[in-house]
């Protein structure tokens, strides 16, 4: 891609510095309006989970560095799909697929979702949202801030 020579080496230092320019800009960006809030007092009353698409070490540094790490018992990222975290995080902790919710942005999400018989929500911007074109019957809001009502 960038049309000159790359050994192993050179090739793992850029994927690390871009991988670091990525998890510093996310870390940096703004939240989705009442997300912060709503796990905040959420994980007291039930526990929540992270299932990312983002690879491990990068969403777990995230969470971390949001100061996010309490609310959640759980960050799985994409070291496997996000059906199968969804699977382990329930057969693991013994739960039923109705005593679950799955709040995504994504097809993946819902996908994950169907393919695992839990309740999906989604978090979309607006109705032209990608996932509304697949899911177009779904529940879902613009952020957490009418959830936390």
């Amino acid at each position: 891609y960038l049309n000159r020579p790359c050994n192993y080496r050179a090739l793992q230092a850029l994927c690390d510095k871009f991988s670091k320019i990525v998890v510093d800009q996310v870390v940096k960006a703004p939240a989705i309006l009442g997300a912060e809030s709503y796990f905040k007092n959420k994980y007291k009353k039930s526990p929540c989970y992270i299932n990312s698409a983002t690879p491990d070490d990068e969403i777990k540094k995230i969470v971390q560095m949001r100061g996010w790490s309490d609310y959640f018992v759980e960050v799985r990222g994409s070291g496997q799909s996000k059906t199968e975290n969804l699977k382990s995080i329930i057969e693991k902790n013994g739960y039923q697929p109705n005593e679950v919710l799955f709040f995504g942005d994504a097809s993946s999400d819902y996908l994950a979702a169907m393919n695992c018989g839990v309740d999906f929500f989604g978090i979309v911007p607006n109705t032209n949202a990608p996932l509304l074109k697949i899911a177009p019957n779904i529940e879902w809001s613009e952020n957490f801030g009418n959830l936390n009502k």
